[in-house]
């Protein structure tokens, strides 16, 4: 509840520390976004629009492009989810959980097709075999849950059923990358 208070305080000045460190930042921003407020978050957010540096940075993109999306942005946003939605970057990551929370963060939003993309991505990469079975993925997922309480609703129920079956065919039908 205190840092809600600084950060509704922060508002009222017209600053949300923007000299801050970006972790900071982007956690002020992170909360109003989860407390529901967000057309607060995403204008905030849009003072500082700038692509985060670090590859780990896979959530806040995420919310860089859902930002930019809202607030009609359409070249940066589809300049943004294309690298979202792209090979180039799982590559050379080591944590396949960064693809999860992707494609969660995705389902919320009712981007089917690219969550479930995310989920084909990370059995692919395959550089944490242990997180990557069917039984993790199944037991972890609950994807179609998660984008039936988002923007998709019904149809994100509907998507969820199979989704599983569907991924691990296509992992298998792509190879590993």
């Amino acid at each position: 509840m205190l840092a809600l208070a600084l950060i509704e305080a922060e508002l009222e000045r017209g600053d949300l520390s923007l000299s801050s460190s970006v972790d900071l930042f982007y956690a002020r921003v992170e909360t109003l976004l989860v407390m529901g407020r967000l057309s607060e978050g995403y204008a905030v957010l849009a003072k500082r629009l700038e692509r985060p540096r670090e590859p780990g940075d896979y959530i806040r993109r995420c919310w860089l492009w859902a930002a930019q999306r809202e607030l009609g942005l359409i070249d940066a946003a589809r300049e943004e989810l294309e690298w979202l939605d792209s090979d180039a970057h799982v590559a050379t990551r080591n944590d396949p959980l960064c693809i999860f929370w992707g494609a969660s963060f995705f389902a919320v939003f009712g981007e089917l097709d690219i969550a479930e993309r995310m989920l084909v991505r990370m059995l692919r990469a395959r550089t944490m075999a242990e997180f990557c079975t069917p039984d993790m993925i199944e037991g972890n997922t609950r994807l179609g849950w998660l984008a039936s309480r988002g923007v998709a609703g019904d149809a994100g129920a509907a998507w969820g059923e199979g989704l599983l079956d569907r991924v691990q065919a296509e992992a298998n039908r792509l190879g590993p990358l």
